[in-house]
């Protein structure tokens, strides 16, 4: 099991510059197959005196903002980018 963070490009007519949106998901992996999101419950059924913690480590947070800084630069080069994309970060050498 591990952590992860999905983001995704969003327009917010309101805020331009809040332009990523996201999710933290639990994902599982059996030797040899893909990593799957593993369903959990909203935070919005929880209920009062029900708690929820969610710590970020010093290289979970790392990881998060290396992948969002460049979702950020896209989203100012290119906007919200149409239909379902996959984008490959190369080294300017291969580029």
């Amino acid at each position: 099991m591990r952590r992860a963070f999905v983001p995704a490009i969003v327009d917010n007519p309101g805020d331009p510059n809040s332009c990523v949106d996201g999710q933290f998901v639990y994902q599982r992996k059996a030797p040899r197959e893909r990593r799957m999101d593993v369903p959990t419950d909203s935070l919005a059924t929880l209920k009062e005196g029900d708690e929820f913690k969610l710590t970020l480590h010093a290289k979970e947070l790392r990881a998060l903002l290396e992948g969002l800084v460049p979702l950020y630069r896209l989203h100012r080069a290119q906007g919200v980018p149409k239909g379902s994309k996959t984008f490959v970060q190369v080294d300017r050498a291969l580029a």
